[in-house]
């Protein structure tokens, strides 16, 4: 399963040590390894075969312009529209750390929209965080989000795959393939489905 998701096998990425902004609209970033956090604000962004590690400190990011954020990818503004995440591999240096309680993969609000596609994200608190009261919204198609900070007991595993007929494995794995979630916190609607 992890063969078709995530960085391709053998890829060699260059890497990103700076935090980057990325406000041109439409453009692509390919085969990139981001060292720092990422925000973007502009239209029809794409990220595809990248791996997201972030900087070795975990403290809050703001890009400079007011926005903070707490995703090592940030879609926090009504300008980043129609974001692509695909085939790109999210986690954090480490797995602990100071501030680390807060930290999560891919975050969508302020009005963003974004795909999420074919991905491995791991070790954060949420994988992916999404939507508010300004309309923002994300499709998330075929990732594997596993190893979080915060674990998925047994019974919960059994009423995920009663209700959404997708299966779990291991503690705190859950393969999200061909579910659409909108506007919601990943790791905390595992949480919220009835027995």
């Amino acid at each position: 399963m992890l063969a078709i998701l995530a960085v391709a096998p053998g890829s060699v990425l260059t890497d990103y040590v700076s935090p980057l902004v990325a406000t041109m609209p439409g453009v692509v970033y390919e085969n990139m390894r981001f060292l720092h956090y990422v925000s973007v604000r502009a239209a029809n962004v794409t990220f595809r075969n990248c791996e997201f590690v972030g900087p070795a400190d975990t403290g809050f990011y703001s890009d400079g312009a007011g926005n903070y954020g707490y995703g090592l990818v940030n879609m926090r503004d009504t300008s980043a529209q129609n974001t692509l995440i695909e085939r790109c591999t999210i986690h954090p240096r480490a797995a602990t750390g100071p501030g680390f309680w807060w930290l999560v993969g891919v975050s969508v609000r302020g009005g963003g929209t974004a795909t999420v596609q074919r991905c491995n994200i791991y070790h954060t608190v949420d994988g992916i965080n999404a939507g508010d009261a300004s309309g923002s919204r994300v499709n998330v198609y075929g990732n594997y989000i596993h190893d979080l900070v915060f674990t998925i007991t047994a019974k919960t595993r059994r009423r995920v795959t009663r209700r959404t007929g997708r299966t779990m494995t291991g503690c705190n794995c859950l393969v999200a393939a061909g579910i659409r979630l909108l506007g919601i916190i990943l790791s905390r609607i595992l949480r919220q489905l009835p027995v």
